[in-house]
């Protein structure tokens, strides 16, 4: 049988080391504002990955060091893959890129219709 991974410990110890960041006044890690501002703005969060390993059909952000990289994840696949150098380059592009999705915010009730 195979184990997935506790995302709520992931999250958990993600919010722990927040706030301990803001505690020492060091500096805040490059996406820790994004999901408040999503969230904020309506977006519905579970279809959201920020940092975190991707599942299927999620709208991911994830930083490898020197490269951001910002992708819809589907079946094991990265579609409509950009890649920044910048964090704010990266950070701006994705919240347009989600915002400007009808389907993600959370008082959408409408179909998605194939063309």
């Amino acid at each position: 049988m195979s184990k997935r991974p506790n995302n709520s410990f992931i999250q958990a110890d993600a919010a722990s080391r927040h706030g301990l960041t803001q505690a020492l006044g060091l500096p805040m890690p490059p996406f820790a504002n994004l999901a408040t501002e999503l969230k904020s703005a309506g977006i519905r969060m579970g279809q959201i990955r920020i940092n975190e390993t991707p599942q299927d059909c999620c709208f991911c952000i994830l930083n490898y060091g020197d490269e951001i990289e910002c992708f819809y994840f589907e079946r094991g696949g990265k579609f409509d893959l950009e890649s920044f150098t910048s964090h704010p380059e990266a950070i701006e592009y994705f919240k347009n890129w989600v915002l400007s999705n009808k389907t993600l915010y959370a008082n959408w009730g409408g179909t998605v219709r194939q063309p």
